[in-house]
């Protein structure tokens, strides 16, 4: 990697003293330049999380505008006034209202009566419904829809209607997937007075988490609105396009809406070399902080990536050089950043050397979590000052690595025929304990399962795999476990091992199609897909005794696995539920009845012949707050508990996405090869996060996908960002071709050395 000379204090005094906004100069005789469009971003107690500074950034980026950050003191002093536009936030609305207060709400109101712009995103979208009870009873009564119970976070689609051809010239019938967290269902109510508003999305599909057994089903029911209230227009939206940049091209048709001009901007892009700064959002932003916020996102001497608690738990802090916890408004009711078990993973990145820097209200929430280590500073100048000091020193943030154990566990980690999963190969490889092979098809029909202890067999597509591997592969894989063999499937690796149900093969799903039958269980309803979300899973009561001091009650989350019911019996067969589903997804793919999942099995574990087996439905090994159930599953199937190792990690060094597929020359190089290199950072995974596409150096496509073809990866090219596509076959080369200005490389390790 290239030194990357950092400018001094003097360039970031320059950037303590940016201007968000300056003057154009006109030639003589030239027609006046339109006014700038002035955006206000609300941010007070409610407006929370990443969705703020998502907004702030945008705002701020904007060209042809100029973003003034507002809480709510200023709008009772007439703020609203000078603006064009107020964006607010997604958080929570009764908090927003609260924070207003009466005077604040009717200098809300009548500013969009007298022709202010309003778009707002969630908690920003119930506070212009209806007035209720309790917590709702301040709601804004601007549009004609009262709030209906919902709840759940996942993505979710929803599906344009004729009204936002009409409005935002967005295509009738086309669909969106996009970030949903708890967001309202807009359910016409009584005509609201001076207002003309339209449904322009209805949500094409569902989630219901943890409460369905009260709730029903909200597919086919509003999830975006626009229209008119007074002189005024609005675009209120349930979900968060804001959040992923794909998604954009909705906020830029929907400011044109509400301003009657376009709007544009350019979103940020990573600077090689530049330290990973995560900026702390759970609570909601104070002002002076908001204003700090704009500062960040205008200059690129660091790379700014927002993080929560989630982000936190899901493992974020591997990535990151430091971390700035801010002051904020102080809201209460929320959990902290570093609460609980974060606190932990805290206390280890300061450990390894990452820097922590706190102030104001943020100080007091690492001292609530009971955190040491990190640096009090005055303010946001003092950090960036704090930051730049960090940046020159010569120490340099590693992780650990512990020699493999005398006899470690041999496992073999299958990856082909339709089937991967990164996180399980991450941790085995570096894990003392255990001793992981990658394997495929062959080597199963080759009979090559016999020398190892134990066969994990991830999420995927069953039926390609069941279907490459034949009778004489699936025979190979019970001879194994009738044998002594220990085998872990997961989603597709479960799906595979169950039995066919009574249903006609024509109506099957194809993950049921190819079903060798080991154990006497099989899927529920093999017509239905359910989609991808959290949901919660208890343990009975012997799975609590087959995994000691595990809760009862776990969040993890869903990709479609199977939900478990009692088939026919299965000779040398002795199984029991270990986990049930105690949520329910109601599916985020598609509309339509899907059978309840409530006490089905979603985790099954017993013999079979001198073998044994876990069957996992659900994927707890996506997110690191979850792995602890990945490893208490390894230890009832081996006895031994796998350690989870920190990755070595040089300071501000490069930062790959590797998009691995079910390829298994591409998983045996990048995990057995390329993730020993410490001097670059990767994340992997089987699907493209277009949310860290401004926060990585580079994208590695080993198995490139008609999906990875689409608009996110076109647009960070087009915004500078390097594609570097293995095409080393036809295929691959002409799918490639889809993606101008993508570099070709004949084989992995010259897709590594052209990024590195």
């Amino acid at each position: 990697m290239s030194k990357v000379v950092f400018p001094g204090m003097a360039v970031l005094a320059a950037v303590s003293l940016f201007a968000v906004s300056c003057a154009s100069v006109e030639s003589p005789g030239a027609p006046a330049a339109a006014p700038r469009a002035k955006i206000g971003v609300y941010i007070d107690k409610g407006a929370r999380n990443i969705g703020a500074f998502r907004w702030i950034e945008i705002a701020t980026r904007a060209n042809d505008a100029e973003a003034v950050c507002i809480d709510c003191d200023a709008i009772r002093a007439g703020a609203l006034d000078g603006l064009d536009m107020l964006i607010m936030p997604g958080g929570k609305a009764s908090l927003e209202a609260e924070a207003m207060g009466a005077e604040g709400r009717a200098k809300l109101k009548s500013f969009i009566e007298r022709g202010g712009g309003y778009i707002g995103t969630c908690a920003g979208c119930f506070l212009l419904m209806q007035p209720g009870s309790g917590l709702r009873k301040n709601y804004l009564d601007v549009i004609p829809y009262a709030p209906a119970p919902s709840g759940g976070h996942a993505d979710l689609m929803i599906e344009f209607n004729g009204h936002a051809e009409d409005a935002l010239g967005l295509k009738k019938g086309s669909k969106e997937r996009i970030a949903y967290a708890g967001g309202p269902v807009l359910l016409p109510a009584k005509p609201a007075e001076k207002s003309d508003f339209k449904t322009i999305a209805v949500y094409h599909s569902d989630i219901n988490a943890t409460s369905a057994k009260k709730r029903p089903s909200f597919a086919g029911k509003g999830a975006m609105t626009a229209g008119t209230y007074g002189k005024g227009r609005v675009f209120a939206s349930a979900v968060h396009p804001e959040m992923d940049v794909d998604d954009h091209y909705i906020i830029k048709r929907a400011f044109k809406y509400v301003l009657g001009r376009s709007v544009e901007w350019d979103y940020p892009m990573r600077r090689e070399g530049a330290l990973s700064v995560g900026f702390v959002c759970d609570d909601s932003f104070g002002l002076e902080t908001a204003k700090f916020v704009q500062k960040l996102v205008t200059q690129d001497v660091f790379d700014i990536v927002p993080i929560n608690k989630k982000a936190v738990a899901n493992g974020i802090l591997s990535h990151l050089d430091a971390v700035m916890y801010p002051d904020s408004a102080g809201s209460k009711g929320y959990t902290l950043c570093f609460g609980g078990e974060n606190a932990a993973l805290a206390a280890g990145f300061m450990a390894r050397g990452g820097l922590v820097l706190a102030w104001g209200e943020g100080l007091k929430a690492l001292e609530k979590s009971g955190v040491e280590g990190a640096v009090a500073v005055s303010g946001g100048e003092e950090a960036l000052f704090r930051l730049e000091e960090f940046l020159r020193r010569p120490l340099a943030m590693t992780g650990s690595r512990t020699p493999k154990a005398p006899r470690p566990v041999k496992t073999a980690f299958f990856c082909d025929a339709g089937v991967c999963n990164f996180t399980i190969p991450e941790m085995l490889e570096f894990a003392p304990e255990y001793d992981m092979d990658i394997i495929g098809v062959e080597d199963v029909k080759a009979g090559k399962l016999p020398s190892y202890d134990l066969l994990v067999v991830p999420g995927g597509q069953a039926s390609e795999l069941t279907a490459a591997l034949g009778a004489e592969g699936g025979a190979k894989i019970r001879d194994y476990i009738l044998g002594g063999g220990k085998y872990y499937g997961i989603c597709a690796g479960t799906y595979a091992i169950l039995q066919k149900d009574a249903m006609p093969e024509k109506k099957r799903r194809s993950e049921d199609k190819g079903s060798m039958g080991f154990i006497p269980f099989m899927d529920d309803a093999p017509r239905h897909c359910r989609g991808w979300a959290p949901t919660e899973i208890s343990f009975t009561d012997e799975g609590l005794n087959a995994f000691p001091g595990m809760e009862k009650t776990r969040q993890v989350f869903y990709m479609g696995g199977p939900v478990m019911v009692p088939g026919k019996p299965v000779d040398g067969a002795d199984f029991e539920v270990l986990a049930t589903y105690d949520g329910q997804i109601v599916n985020t793919w598609h509309p339509g009845k899907v059978e309840s999942m409530y006490g089905k099995a979603a985790v099954l574990g017993g013999t079979l012949g001198k073998g044994r087996v876990l069957a996992s439905g659900p994927h707890p090994e996506s997110d690191l707050f979850s792995m602890d159930i990945v490893q208490a599953f390894f230890r009832y199937l081996t006895g031994v508990k796998p350690t989870l190792v920190e990755r070595p990690r040089r300071r501000g060094a490069k930062t790959l996405f590797v998009r691995l597929g079910p390829d298994r020359p591409s998983a045996e190089y990048f995990i057995k090869t390329a993730l020993h290199d410490g001097t670059v950072d990767f994340h992997i995974g089987p699907r493209l996060d277009c949310n860290m596409l401004p926060h990585v150096d580079a994208v590695i496509l080993p198995c490139i996908t008609k999906e990875d073809v689409k608009d996110g990866l076109k647009s960070y090219i087009a915004r500078g960002g390097k594609v570097v596509v293995v095409a080393d076959t036809p295929a691959r080369g002409r799918l490639a071709a889809e993606l101008p200005g993508a570099t070709l490389a004949g084989s992995c390790a010259e897709a590594f050395a052209a990024v590195r």
